[in-house]
């Protein structure tokens, strides 16, 4: 979202996101108020005057104050005839709509390259599922759930020689590496 700072009358100075840097309480400490003589509920709206912005002069223009007049774009200029306007711009049309928020806020990484061979179409969903767990090193296996306090011991099912983790049930396990040597050779 971006905020166009008509007359700040509806734009908390301290605490909303109007300016390019980000919320300013969050940004500066509590010293830049004082220097502003202002207080934590003021408006945008007091720092306006004449539709241009009124900064702190003299002795206040503190270090903080000028990092934020110098971050202050020389477009961003307040007009005291027009109402602050939020824009929505997770989207391209600036319209809010739920699609544009859920995409917004999911995480958006790149495709795995060797999703596809787990991803497919006739796959088996239950199968595909927990093979994505697996090459992602979620699986619940027992080392994990041991190390959760869920169970006491985590020594292999199938072999007890090692603890049962990824690597071991996979590649490790004699049992389990004839499971896959059968499954293998059915192809």
């Amino acid at each position: 979202m971006t905020y166009q700072i008509g007359n700040g009358l509806s734009t908390s100075l301290w605490h909303d996101p109007w300016h390019p840097i980000g919320i300013l309480a969050d940004e500066f400490d509590n010293s830049i108020i004082s220097d502003f003589g202002s207080t934590p509920q003021a408006l945008v709206a007091s720092i306006i005057q004449n539709n241009s912005w009124r900064w702190p002069e003299g002795r206040r223009r503190s270090r903080q104050v000028i990092e934020l007049i110098r971050a202050t774009p020389v477009d961003q200029v307040p007009d005291c005839f027009k109402t602050n306007s939020v824009k929505w711009t997770a989207s391209t049309t600036r319209i809010y709509t739920t699609k544009s928020a859920y995409h917004r806020m999911r995480d958006s990484q790149h495709n795995i390259c060797w999703s596809h061979l787990v991803w497919f179409k006739g796959n088996i969903p239950r199968f595909a599922f927990i093979t994505w767990l697996a090459c992602k090193f979620t699986l619940s296996t027992k080392s994990r759930l041991k190390a959760w306090g869920v169970v006491k011991e985590d020594q292999c099912v199938f072999c007890p020689m090692e603890p049962d983790t990824i690597e071991h049930l996979f590649f490790a396990c004699p049992y389990t590496y004839e499971v896959w040597k059968e499954i293998m050779s059915l192809h």
